[in-house]
């Protein structure tokens, strides 16, 4: 039998703080976390709209 994976939920500070040590960009929905592909200029702003 498998294992089950494990999913950690974030709070919105944790995701910015990851976010900030990250080379990676990543995406915030309902407490998960994942990795996307490139920053686009939507997710910048989105992401700088939410850290003032």
């Amino acid at each position: 039998m498998g294992q089950s994976e494990i999913q950690r939920h974030y709070t919105p500070a944790e995701y910015f703080a990851l976010e900030e040590q990250s080379e990676l960009r990543h995406e915030f929905f309902d407490g998960e976390v994942f990795a996307i592909a490139g920053g686009t200029k939507s997710h910048n702003l989105h992401y700088a709209k939410h850290r003032a």
